[in-house]
């Protein structure tokens, strides 16, 4: 594995401990997306640099939480980019606003990551 990676995986295997889930080694090493379909979970992941520094963004929902967009820097460093809001207050216009403006952020973010959340198999 290519050493500027090892960071990316630890910090994806930490993230999932609980379920066991691990990135396709293929896929580290030749840094291409692609999709995981495991214990519950499908995440979508694509490989990218900034400012020369390389790193995994993925998008992953489960049916028992909310769908989350996070990067994960190849020195290990990761934070959640995104995340879709689940409900919002009953009969509170302000409420319902600020969860579509959210809503509507996270999707725009998805597609400018340019992360596939479909017409990919999963591994």
């Amino acid at each position: 594995m290519n050493g500027s990676l090892t960071d990316i995986c630890a910090a994806f295997e930490s993230h999932f401990a609980t379920w066991g889930l691990r990135l396709p080694e293929g896929a580290l090493q030749t840094r291409q997306c692609g999709c995981l379909c495991q214990a519950g979970w499908t995440i979508f992941y694509t490989f990218g640099a900034e400012k020369g520094r390389e790193y995994l963004d993925f998008y992953a929902c489960h049916r028992m939480t909310n769908e989350q967009i996070w990067r994960i820097y190849a020195d290990g460093e990761s934070f959640l980019l995104a995340a879709m809001q689940e409900f919002f207050v009953a009969n509170d216009p302000e409420s319902k606003s600020q969860y579509l403006e959210n809503n509507d952020r996270f999707q725009a973010m998805a597609q400018a990551l340019q992360i596939q959340t479909s017409g990919q198999s999963p591994r």
